[in-house]
């Protein structure tokens, strides 16, 4: 398999990630990411691999897994025995959502531990699972501060839960995964700016490319083009409007960095396959 880099979008005026997923089948392909991802299964069983674990997922498990990790969910097909449709919660953060020292105060020792153990994947077991789940569901409810607090309580709960499976060995260590230093800051540029007018030219001289080596190098990276990812961005953060807010569509296409309306239809279409007032009312 082929080891991609997901760009994660976080949605505007927010520091992590908390995003329901719904559909026929996970889509995600074999990757990493610089953020911890906490996945709860809602729905669909299959096959998980987690750096060099290969094992199997169910409805109802939980899974947390460390910086960088690669891993994939991949479905049993629909219509075989055993099959349904996919749905997950997923939170993503980076160590430093909050600042460089925040997990290095000693009262959350134990959740520097946590992200320590996450490096292996972790399979959470027990009864303090479903209490973790809650807490997942209350932090997609959150707003403003209450946000941050809600996501250190939930890592709190999980360190105190202490019943997890680690997944891969030992001896298993991420870091030397090959990794180019250019990466990180061509992908907080797009998170960035996003919802401004991005050009190549630009992204160029910041990562010090000229722009056709640029692009050459973006595409070994991600398998996408710089404009098909930003426009994945784009349509991520469209769609958390159009379900969290009752902002008219002229005005989400806009705000998400499209330059007309008919641009942002185009795109909203090919990606989702509808349009954003039948996403918005579905």
């Amino acid at each position: 398999m082929y080891l991609e880099l997901e760009p994660v979008s976080y949605g505007l005026g927010r520091s992590f990630a908390s995003i329901v997923f719904e559909g026929g089948k996970f889509v995600c392909p074999y990757h990493r990411h610089p953020e911890f991802e906490l996945v709860a299964i809602d729905g669909s069983s299959g096959r998980l691999v987690v750096g060099d674990y290969t094992g199997t997922f169910r409805q109802g498990e939980l899974f947390f897994l460390g910086e960088n990790l690669p891993h994939i969910f991949q479905n049993l097909p629909l219509g075989s025995r055993s099959s349904q449709p996919a749905r997950s919660h997923v939170i993503q953060f980076r160590r430093d959502f909050a600042g460089d020292r925040l997990f290095c105060v000693p009262e959350l020792a134990p959740l520097q531990r946590l992200l320590h153990a996450a490096r292996r994947g972790l399979k959470i077991t027990g009864a303090g699972r479903e209490r973790v789940r809650v807490q997942m569901r209350a932090l997609h409810e959150a707003r403003g501060p209450k946000r941050i607090t809600q996501l250190l309580e939930l890592l709190g709960e999980l360190a105190a839960t202490k019943s997890f499976k680690p997944l891969a060995g030992e001896t298993y260590d991420p870091s030397i995964i090959p990794a180019d230093g250019r990466m990180p800051g061509i992908m907080a540029h797009i998170q960035e700016n996003f919802t401004n007018t991005l050009t190549v030219p630009q992204a160029a001289r910041k990562a010090g490319l000229t722009p056709n080596a640029f692009c050459r190098y973006f595409k070994q990276q991600t398998r996408r083009t710089f404009t098909e990812v930003v426009n994945e961005m784009r349509i991520r953060e469209a769609c958390r409007l159009l379900g969290e807010t009752r902002a008219p569509v002229i005005e989400i296409g806009y705000a998400c960095g499209f330059g007309s309306l008919a641009r942002f239809h185009a795109e909203f279409k090919k990606r989702i396959k509808t349009s954003p007032l039948r996403f918005r009312n579905r």
